[in-house]
């Protein structure tokens, strides 16, 4: 006979009354394919076949859900012996041989669909209980209060810091230590002690002994006009005042102690 392209496997659900159920490949016998049921191996006592309508028939009625899965197996061995002298080389039987042979490549193709399916099932299954792993130790971490991406985040800022020592000239200050306190600390420390005492430098004063007025600074550019200084000092009323003195006015309405150089101060 020819031999169909044909698929030997099927699966089935049951319904909970049908005991037949229609193969759509071809089998000689109930000997010649392997029945399953929820995975178990079906004994071949519990079923037979029916040739006319090429169906298997369960003996008792398989229960509602139940998952039915058909194999065609054939078996890889070849009964005749061909000779002259005794007519078994005729077209029926050798076309029987060369069938059995398609069929069992059939049915080669049916497993390895199924170990592929398998194969990725089991990688499905071990990447998302991989997956479950890595957050349940994400969760650990996050609960000691120090997560993997903050170490990452940190890691970056280092990096970062790091490249431009050569342009600034420096070193991150929260990398050196100095005793139980990073310089980073110190400088916040120290940068506080500072702003307890202000000179009246920082606003400007120049000490020379030679009156400097306001006028100076707006015709150096630094500020536009009277109105431009008195955004930040408020309490001057004329470009002829002096530097000095606005200078120690400012320090000292807004500082709870101020140096003053050991310089000629012109108010």
């Amino acid at each position: 006979m020819t031999v169909e392209n044909q698929f030997p496997y099927q699966s089935f659900t049951a319904n909970g009354s049908q005991t037949n159920f229609a193969l759509g490949f071809y089998v000689d016998d109930k000997t010649h394919f392997d029945v399953k049921k929820n995975d178990q191996a079906v004994s071949k006592t519990d079923y037979s076949y029916n040739s006319y309508s090429n169906s298997l028939v369960f003996n008792s009625t398989p229960k509602n859900g139940d998952v039915i899965e058909v194999t065609r197996t054939t078996a890889a061995d070849r009964a005749t012996t061909y000779a002259t002298y005794n007519n078994s080389f005729r077209p029926e039987v050798l076309n029987k041989d060369i069938d059995r042979v398609w069929l069992k490549l059939q049915e080669l193709g049916v497993s390895d669909w199924v170990t592929n399916n398998r194969v990725d099932t089991v990688k499905n299954y071990t990447d998302l209980k991989d997956a479950e792993v890595k957050q349940a130790l994400l969760d650990d971490i996050y609960k000691q209060g120090l997560a993997l991406h903050q170490l990452d985040a940190y890691y970056n800022h280092l990096l970062s810091r790091i490249s431009t020592i050569s342009t600034e000239k420096g070193w991150d200050a929260s990398l050196i230590a100095d005793g139980d306190k990073t310089q980073h600390q110190i400088n916040e420390i120290q940068a506080k002690k500072n702003n307890e005492t202000v000179s009246i430098k920082d606003f400007g004063a120049i000490g020379d002994g030679t009156l400097h007025t306001l006028q100076e600074w707006v015709t150096a550019g630094k500020y536009k006009d009277l109105a431009a200084i008195k955004s930040k000092f408020s309490f001057v009323t004329s470009l002829s005042q002096s530097i000095d003195w606005c200078a120690t006015q400012y320090a000292v309405l807004n500082a709870s102690s101020v140096f003053c150089p050991k310089r000629k101060i012109c108010s």
